[in-house]
């Protein structure tokens, strides 16, 4: 039984480890936005509109930059890294840290959802597709 459970531990280690290898080669780019979604409705219009031009480019060591223009070029820029078994992507930058669920990562498409809690305590789930530019 012993045997098993220590087995079973470290398979699920190599299995996240390889997963987030695939992750990180798979994810190293740029990427634009294709939809965005609040609790299920599409809203990348309006996206679209206030964060006008729209990139996410990760590097390979794990470090992410965003780009944008509102009137002017805005950007941000930070690290990430892959947890909970690479099921959660964390951007942290010098204000805040933002943990995504993963749907998909893949070499043409980039799926994610943040969940914000709103400050009259209610929750939204914004979805991100994004595709490389």
């Amino acid at each position: 039984m012993r045997s098993t459970l220590i087995t079973l531990v470290i398979s699920l280690f190599f299995t996240s480890c390889s997963k987030e290898k695939r992750y990180i080669r798979d994810i190293t780019k740029s990427w634009k936005m294709q939809e965005y979604q609040v609790n299920g409705s599409n809203q990348t219009n309006e996206f679209n509109n206030v964060f006008s031009n729209y990139t996410l480019t990760f590097n390979e060591n794990k470090t992410f930059n965003e780009n944008w223009v509102t009137i002017i070029p805005m950007s941000n820029s930070g690290n990430y890294d892959f947890i909970v078994n690479a099921t959660i992507i964390e951007m942290r930058d010098v204000n805040n840290t933002r943990r995504f669920k993963i749907n998909t990562i893949e070499k043409n498409k980039l799926d994610a959802e943040y969940t914000e809690t709103l400050s009259n305590g209610s929750t939204e789930v914004r979805r991100y597709i994004l595709i490389p530019v």
